[in-house]
Formats: C-alpha cells, structure tokens, sequence
C-alpha cells in the first residue's frame, strides 16, 4: 500500500508528496498554530500549518504537523 502526504477528509483529494501538496495552487496557506506550551503530542511540539482547499465542491481546512513536513514551507 502506497503512502500519500496528505489527503482532503472532505473531497478525498490526495497528495502523493510534500511538493505536489505545496505547488498545488488550490492549497491555501492560512497560517501556523503553535503549541504553545510545548505539549508532547504523537505529530510533534512545534504545532500544525494551516491551509484550505480552496475548490468550489471542498473550501476544508487541513491541519499538517510541522515535523511532517522536511523544512519549513516558505509561503509568502
């Protein structure tokens, strides 16, 4: 069974890779929410990105754990 990096719980939209999910210009970045008191958690202590899927059948906010990506994304 093949690993994707990420997949739309709404629309079933899936991203094979970290850069096919970044260069995909239906993917908005929104942001990051930090973890403020540095609580372990299974995804990480440095927080999740926050983007939406910006089709007109989704618009769903997806949440991906900094330590899931190989360097931070650089977004303007």
């Amino acid at each position: 069974m093949e690993t994707k990096f990420k997949r739309c719980t709404l629309c079933g939209k899936e991203w094979g890779t970290e850069e096919e999910f970044l260069s995909d210009r239906t993917v908005h970045y929104n942001g990051h929410q930090k973890n403020k008191k540095k609580i372990p958690l299974p995804t990480g202590t440095d927080g999740l990105f926050i983007f939406t899927h910006l089709i007109d059948e989704c618009g769903t906010s997806i949440a991906i754990a900094v330590s899931k990506f190989k360097e931070a994304p650089a977004m303007a």
